[in-house]
């Protein structure tokens, strides 16, 4: 059982049960409607309702003759015996004969026992309005009786091949605001409509892949059916998000109910029995409780090694989120990320770097350097056996560009020295964190005012947010602009599976600006010369067919990764379960034709990541 949890924006928040224990006197004010003086009998689904809000809500109502099917803390499930009383069922799917009874406390009845219920009908939603999460329906100021013991268990719903099959592409395409209150249900074709038509309810999953590997609360993202309905599986048994399908086929597996031990899963691992427990709802998605015992193969997937080596003519850049790498970290945290870059991008000429913090990390104080961060990561790639590397960066003004409070997150370069030169600048400003690099142009050849410099950094759009940074590097004799970026998060976006459908991501906006900024930037140099050498990459929080990336991209640049790669290798980041692609790599005209790229798929396949973010590596021929 959880009692501390991430969302989005890596708040933290304690467990749905202990959190529901202490708020307990409440909930009546919060989640129920007037309670009704006379108490109705009904069905379980007639409490469920087709739809997302109960029909009965704050009516006080008796279920009878119902067998418990799970068990928790301070609540317990409960279901229509439909295999013992046929009589029972309504014929519809779209009501759930599942229900959540919450008591308070521990409830002092175990699965299999029959009873009766007594008690209000509420809706309960976790958080504050801003969670947007759906409610779940259940019983509240529940009276229990005990008819009968050790009744078998109803059967589970399979969900699946040979059962109900979840919807492939649609989450919810016909609410237009709030999915609770639309009047539309439509169980069969969204997947938001699929799950709630089976609250509460028992189900199995049979040959279920990991998506997403476990995290930290017993969490295991999986796609049953070994992915068939899936439309884009990757080799490694991952599942894409791609254009219009976010997969509502995943699921995610939850151990708060589960007695055994909990495996901690990569992708790709296989479960060869079934999983079966109770449809719940937390933080923001369906899940499937599991209470019956499963095995498991973890499988044993294995780390890439780029095949893009830089030679005599052939110059490599990549980009890597290091996931705030500050300067009090210890050297082992140095040097699994030095193990990384040496080992298996095969030390890149050019490294563009995410979330590099200042010298004394997340500490709030006035530290804004990471001169210290970048030496220490510079000599562990030394000790595992890389070249040497000098940095290049500008410090910011603190705390003005996002992160954790006082860690000073920035983009940074480092270059192999032995290989790659930073042309030496033009100017040296007094403050460089606030001063906006330019660019001069004299008969067709662009000359930056700062190198390395920063784009644009008063521009609102970069509020609070990583400024890009650009540098002029030499290779071959050749010169190359690389501008590094680390674009908005997408922190406060609407849930895929929250009550507002169609979702929406409101980082984006920030986004939009910040991809017209860089642009520009792009633009001016390639109004200079036409056949320069612009090369854009980094974490730009956003998809490969996103606006952010038509912006970004324009008339002038080239997406690698959208160009080069199959749908199934264009991630490098999971997200409940969804392989995406956050990290880009765009070049200018003359770069394309010449072009390689690999996603290095290290780390966000992992329960032991190094950081959360696959790296990428791309190669271009210098003749």
């Amino acid at each position: 059982m959880r009692f501390f949890r991430p969302d989005n924006t890596k708040g933290q928040d304690m467990s749905r049960f202990t959190r529901r224990f202490m708020i307990a006197t409440l909930l009546a004010l919060l989640v129920t409607a007037p309670v009704s003086a006379q108490v109705i009998p009904v069905e379980i689904w007639e409490i469920q309702g087709a739809g997302h809000r109960s029909p009965l809500l704050g009516m006080d109502i008796l279920t009878q003759n119902n067998i418990v099917t799970a068990v928790a803390g301070n609540g317990f499930y409960i279901q229509t015996p439909q295999h013992l009383f046929p009589n029972r069922d309504d014929g519809n799917d779209a009501t759930s004969n599942g229900i959540l009874v919450f008591t308070n406390s521990a409830p002092g009845v175990e699965p299999g026992d029959m009873v009766t219920v007594r008690g209000q009908v509420a809706e309960y939603r976790a958080g504050d309005a801003s969670d947007k999460n759906l409610s779940i329906t259940e019983i509240t100021n529940p009276v229990v009786t005990l008819v009968a013991k050790g009744n078998t268990l109803p059967p589970p719903v399979l969900i699946g091949s040979g059962g109900r099959v979840p919807p492939g592409t649609v989450i919810n395409d016909d609410s237009g605001g709030n999915a609770e209150d639309s009047g539309t249900f439509d169980h069969d074709a969204d997947g938001l409509d699929f799950y709630e038509s089976l609250e509460g309810m028992r189900v199995s999953i049979n040959d279920a892949i990991v998506t997403g590997p476990t995290n930290n609360f017993g969490e295991t993202w999986v796609v049953g059916d070994a992915g068939a309905s899936a439309s884009w599986l990757t080799a490694r048994g991952g599942i894409v998000l791609t254009p219009g399908d976010f997969n509502p086929e995943r699921v995610q597996l939850d151990d708060d109910l589960y007695d055994g031990d909990w495996p901690e899963l990569d992708v790709g691992a296989r479960f060869t029995t079934a999983l079966t427990g109770v449809i719940g709802y937390s933080f923001q998605n369906y899940e499937l409780l599991v209470t019956d015992p499963f095995t498991v193969e973890p499988g044993s997937l294995e780390r890439e090694v780029t095949t893009l080596v830089g030679s005599a003519d052939q110059l490599t850049v990549a980009t890597y989120n290091v996931e705030n790498l500050g300067g009090q970290a210890g050297n082992s945290t140095f040097d699994a990320r030095a193990d990384q870059i040496v080992n298996h991008l095969l030390a890149p000429d050019i490294l563009v770097l995410q979330e590099i913090q200042d010298n004394d990390g997340s500490r709030n104080a006035a530290v804004v350097d990471a001169t210290t961060t970048l030496t220490k990561l510079a000599d562990a790639i030394e000790r595992a056996g890389g070249p040497v590397y000098a940095f290049a960066q500008i410090n910011p003004v603190n705390n003005q560009d996002g992160g954790a409070p006082g860690s000073n997150i920035r983009v940074a370069f480092l270059y192999n020295v032995a290989r790659v030169t930073l042309a030496p600048q033009s100017t040296a400003p007094d403050d460089p964190s606030t001063t906006p690099v330019t660019f001069q142009c004299d008969q067709g050849v662009v000359t930056p005012s700062l190198n390395p410099g920063r784009i644009d950094p008063a521009n609102v759009a970069f509020e609070r947010s990583r400024k890009p940074l650009v540098g002029m590097f030499e290779f071959n004799g050749e010169s190359l602009f690389v501008i590094g970026m680390h674009l908005n998060s997408k922190g406060g976006d609407d849930p895929l599976f929250g009550h507002a459908q169609p979702p929406t991501f409101a980082s984006e906006q920030q986004r939009h600006l910040q991809a017209a900024a860089i642009q520009t930037a792009v633009e001016q140099i390639l109004a200079c010369d036409a056949e320069a050498n612009v090369l854009v990459l980094g974490d730009v929080n956003d998809f490969w067919f996103s606006e952010t990336l038509t912006i970004l991209t324009g008339d002038r640049l080239h997406n690698l990764n959208a160009l080069l790669l199959p749908a199934e290798e264009r991630y490098s980041y999971i997200y409940q379960g969804n392989s995406q692609i956050l990290d880009q790599i765009l070049v200018s005209d003359g770069l394309l034709s010449v072009a390689e790229v690999d996603i290095v798929h290290i780390n966000a396949e992992y329960v032991d990541q190094v950081t959360d973010h696959d790296p990428s590596v791309a190669r271009f021929q210098f003749e």
